[in-house]
């Protein structure tokens, strides 16, 4: 009896190490897939807040690209445009993309409260599928993704970031 359960026991602890070793290999494979698919801009379609199609052949690639992930009720959002806006004028030469899933009618909404609609570089766009955070691989908000001239990812902050410590990094892109 004893022998039946040493052996019923060593059965169990095998099946969940290779149960473990196999989950460990497709989290390593998943990682690594995320990574492939993000280190270039991928493809995309949202809409801009005039409810024209925009995807990635729209971007101007003459200078670098920052996707900023956001959602009008979220403080730490705010603060990060904020800090952009009051540092406008060291951003001149970089593409701003304002990105949400919310409703394009918010979105409008969160641009004239906030007194975004007149900077060339920044440009609003409605996620109305909901898709940026598969294909970009956000998980939080904010979350920033920087891309050089010819769509190589640069940079990805998950979280809040300061404006400077996004310039340092797109200042060698220029």
């Amino acid at each position: 009896m004893k022998k039946k359960l040493k052996y019923l026991i060593v059965i169990i602890i095998s099946f969940i190490l290779i149960l473990a070793i196999c989950k460990l290999f497709f989290f390593i494979h998943e990682k690594r897939t995320i990574k492939d698919r993000t280190s270039q801009m991928p493809e995309f379609e949202m809409k801009t807040i005039h409810e024209m199609l925009f995807t990635k052949e729209n971007i101007d690639r003459a200078y670098p690209i920052l996707f900023l992930y956001f959602n009008s009720e979220c403080d730490y959002c705010l603060i990060e445009i904020k800090e952009i806006v009051r540092n406008i004028e060291k951003f001149e030469n970089i593409r701003i993309f304002l990105v949400s899933s919310e409703s394009v009618q918010r979105i409008l909404t969160f641009q004239t409260i906030n007194n975004l609609d007149n900077y060339h570089n920044i440009t609003f766009l409605s996620d109305y599928q909901n898709s940026f955070p598969d294909i970009f691989n956000v998980r939080l908000l904010p979350s920033s993704l920087v891309y050089d001239k010819s769509g190589k990812l640069i940079l990805r902050v998950d979280g809040a970031v300061r404006a400077d410590y996004l310039l340092e990094k797109m200042n060698c892109l220029q």
